[in-house]
């Protein structure tokens, strides 16, 4: 109810990764004179970044009422499709150039070019104006991008978060340990330097410090498990 779709915009484009080979693509949706606004002036705007990547699951850009408070507050909100989803086919996901196992570290850098570009490139954004937001796995996006660029995102919003990856998947008394995606040898895993950069509770830059939501549902017997190692 009251929803006029003729107030809002979408487009949808590709942001090159740092590997100059790889386009990820990007949504966006915003009201059109917020867009128009920025247009016209230069000034910069509230963005929202969202972002999964895992598992080979698609993030679709559809409709949803839950995005409408903040279109209405002016917020661009962005859809970053980055490697280990499915959105460009099963390569997106799988070896050696998707996301998973030892390659899974491309999910993170999609991730934080696609933020660099909305601040450095598009200029839609500032890092104080810059929100990131990931769930379950892609709450582990959001540590690991947040580690790796910490000025680059004035808040981050980590729901049911699967951060603490190492000691997880060693312990196989865990419900569902995620072999699947990490690969089916815990000892590699343990001393492997490609997945140990971004275990976030490891390597969080405690010297720079930014405002953080942290959401956990207490009936997860996988996520509440990994929160208490």
């Amino acid at each position: 109810p009251g929803y006029d779709k003729s107030l809002y915009g979408c487009e949808r484009t590709t942001v090159t990764a740092r590997d100059g080979g790889t386009e990820i693509p990007v949504s966006l949706v915003y009201r059109k004179d917020v867009m128009e606004k920025h247009t016209a002036s230069g000034r910069t705007v509230p963005v929202h970044l969202y972002g999964y990547g895992s598992y080979g699951s698609n993030v679709e850009a559809d409709f949803s009422s839950t995005r409408l408070p903040l279109l209405k507050r002016g917020m661009v909100y962005v859809l970053a499709h980055v490697r280990g989803g499915g959105e460009m086919g099963r390569q997106w996901y799988e070896e050696p150039n998707g996301a998973k196992f030892l390659c899974k570290k491309n999910t993170f850098n999609d991730f934080v070019d696609v933020a660099r570009w909305l601040v450095e490139d598009r200029k839609l954004t500032s890092p104080a104006q810059l929100s990131c937001e990931g769930r379950s796995a892609g709450g582990l996006l959001i540590g690991a991008s947040v580690n790796q660029a910490p000025r680059l995102f004035g808040v981050a919003i980590l729901g049911v978060p699967f951060v603490d990856v190492v000691p997880t998947m060693i312990d196989a008394s865990i419900p569902y340990v995620q072999y699947v995606q990490w690969s089916d040898t815990p000892l590699l895993i343990a001393n492997d330097t490609l997945i140990l950069p971004y275990f976030f509770y490891f390597f969080n830059h405690l010297q720079y410090l930014f405002r953080v939501t942290l959401m956990v549902n207490h009936q997860d017997p996988i996520i509440k498990r990994a929160l208490l190692h």
